[in-house]
C-alpha cells in the first residue's frame, strides 16, 4: 500500500483511479506523514482538486484535520468548488489569525459555525487608515459590529469592503462578532510607515476580496 507522499504525488498528477484503488485496498482517508501531518487530503485541496476531495470525503476524511504547521484543508485552496465540497463535507474550524508587522496590523476571522467575541486594536501615527471586509462566501450569518473612536460605527453586511479615510492616531478601534458566520477581515496601518518601508505596498498591503 502506497504512504501518503505517493499517493498525493498521483493525486497532483491526477491519476484518481490510483486513489480509488489505493482506497478500496483499505487505505485509511485520514492516513497522515509522522513527521509532517500531510494527508491526501490535503493534497488533494492544494491541488484543487474537486473530484479527488470528493472521493476522499466520501470514503471519510475528516475535513478538520490539519497539517502539523497549523494549515488546513479549507485554508489549502483558493478553489471556491473544493471550499463547498468542504464545508458540505463538514469543515468547522474556527480561525482566527493575527499578524503584525511594517506598522500593519490584520485579522482574519473565518467562522464556519456561530462565533461570539470582541477585541479592541490601538494604532498611532500621523495616517492611520482603516480597512474592512466582510466576505459572501461562506454563507454569512450574525452580526459585525465596527466602532472607530467616538466617531464611527459601522455594520458591514456581507460584500463590504470598506476603507476608511486616513486620520491622525491614536486611533481606536472595537470589533464585536455576534452570532457571527462567515469570513471577515480587518486591517489598520499607517501609511506614513508603509511607505517607507521596504519592497513593493503590495507586499504589505495585499489586495483583498469580498466575494
Amino acid at each position: 500500500m502506497k504512504d501518503v507522499w505517493d499517493l498525493v504525488a498521483d493525486i497532483k498528477a491526477g491519476r484518481l483511479g490510483v486513489l480509488r484503488r489505493e482506497l478500496s485496498k483499505g487505505y485509511h482517508p485520514n492516513s497522515a506523514c509522522s513527521y509532517t501531518g500531510m494527508t491526501a487530503l490535503l493534497g488533494a485541496c492544494e491541488a484543487g482538486d474537486l473530484e479527488a476531495v470528493q472521493i476522499l470525503l466520501e470514503a471519510g476524511a475528516d475535513p478538520n484535520q490539519q497539517h502539523h504547521d497549523g494549515y488546513d484543508p479549507y485554508n489549502s485552496t483558493k478553489s471556491r468548488a473544493v471550499r463547498e465540497a468542504l464545508l458540505r463535507g463538514g469543515f468547522s474550524l474556527l480561525i482566527d489569525g493575527t499578524s503584525w508587522s511594517g506598522g500593519e496590523f490584520s485579522r482574519r476571522v473565518l467562522a464556519p459555525r456561530p462565533v461570539t467575541n470582541s477585541w479592541t486594536r490601538t494604532l498611532d501615527g500621523m495616517t492611520v487608515t482603516i480597512e474592512l471586509c466582510r466576505s459572501k462566501f461562506p454563507p454569512p450569518g450574525g452580526e459585525v459590529v465596527v466602532r472607530i473612536g467616538a466617531q464611527h460605527e459601522l455594520r458591514p453586511v456581507a460584500g463590504d469592503h470598506i476603507t476608511l479615510p486616513a486620520a491622525a492616531g491614536p486611533i481606536v478601534a472595537t470589533i464585536e462578532l455576534v452570532d457571527f458566520v462567515g469570513e471577515f477581515q480587518l486591517r489598520i496601518w499607517d501609511e506614513e510607515t508603509i511607505a517607507t518601508s521596504e519592497g513593493p505596498r503590495s507586499f504589505w498591503l495585499p489586495p483583498w476580496t469580498s466575494d
